[in-house]
């Protein structure tokens, strides 16, 4: 659970007004509690040392870093929780039960805390064996046996487990919240996609009437329909093929000189088989080298293709005629 080798955004952000409160009432609560047990030590240096070394360490698991917390960091939170300890057992009466005067083992213990909030839970797990061990050399000493030295020490486990499983807890609703938004964000765009075909559809639409109905009209009633009519009206079916089937290809500038190369007699097909937008500038190349293309053809047939995603190439424009074949093909 602690091995993340990059660094991320924290789980639990450990800043505002709130934790800054949080902080202050831990700091508050250890400074009360060296002095009131002042007067059952050997000596009130040791308690003032090891207060110098605490204030620095609760400064370095509060100040924002993103997770996991960088291993200097830990290993000089690990070397505070050390040294403290040290500082206020062997400063300890050899004889009756401490009382609030070992402050110490309370103090490190948040700091394990919040070290398994920033991401090192077996850190904070090795931080608590440290403190276990300073206990047993210290008990050691005064004639305590290992069980009552690991007493001094035993009820803070449950303080670094409870932080345990509440990272867990945060990191599984994290978890869930990223898959809501995701889900969310894919409707979303996938909303936003049906909404954009709708308007393709309906803008097709309103073309095919605006070019067509008059024409349907015109046949439909009999009327008798000369060759330059007819001519026109084919024209019209190929001009309504290319908004079908020529997509982004099919623009007023390029439209106007398939009409021009079709008068001529040049057969022009167009194909967007792309179904997604090109950039501007693809766009303009493309549209340049086919207009060049149908401008140059007087006979022979001109076909222009918007490829699918993940080619080599984008697009492609063949020129055909009895003579000549070209091909252009354009990568991005």
């Amino acid at each position: 659970m602690t091995r993340t080798r990059e660094s991320s955004p924290e789980l639990l952000p450990l800043r505002g007004v709130g934790m800054r409160l949080v902080f202050a009432l831990i700091l508050v609560t250890q400074l009360t509690l060296a002095i009131v047990s002042i007067d059952g030590v050997r000596s009130p240096w040791p308690v003032i040392a090891a207060l110098a070394l605490f204030i620095p360490g609760l400064v370095l698991v509060a100040a924002p870093h993103p997770e996991p917390l960088p291993w200097a960091r830990v290993v000089a939170l690990l070397a505070i929780t050390v040294a403290t300890n040290a500082l206020v057992l062997f400063n300890l009466p050899s004889s009756g039960w401490p009382g609030y005067a070992d402050w110490s083992f309370g103090a490190s213990a948040w700091l394990l805390f919040f070290l398994v909030l920033r991401g090192r839970i077996w850190s904070a797990w090795i931080g608590w064996a440290l403190m276990a061990a300073v206990a047993q050399v210290w008990g050691a000493t005064i004639g305590e046996s290992p069980l009552e030295a690991l007493g001094h020490v035993d009820r803070h486990a449950g303080t670094i487990l409870i932080a345990v499983l509440f990272r867990i807890l945060l990191a599984a609703t994290r978890r869930r919240i990223s898959i809501l938004r995701q889900a969310r964000l894919s409707q979303v765009a996938a909303e936003a996609a049906s909404r954009a075909e709708i308007r393709e559809r309906s803008r097709q639409a309103a073309r095919l009437g605006e070019y067509a109905r008059p024409a349907l009209v015109q046949i439909a009633a009999g009327d008798y329909l000369d060759p330059e009519r007819r001519g026109q009206y084919r024209l019209l079916e190929a001009r309504l093929r290319d908004v079908l089937r020529g997509g982004e290809l099919a623009s007023r500038d390029v439209s106007q000189a398939v009409e021009d190369a079709r008068r001529r007699g040049v057969e022009v097909l167009l194909l967007d088989d792309r179904n997604e937008p090109l950039s501007e500038p693809d766009s303009m190349r493309v549209e340049s080298v086919l207009i060049g293309q149908l401008v140059e053809s007087t006979e022979g047939r001109v076909t222009a293709r918007l490829l699918p995603p993940g080619r080599e190439f984008f697009a492609s424009v063949v020129g055909t005629s009895t003579s000549t074949r070209r091909r252009i093909d354009l990568d991005a």
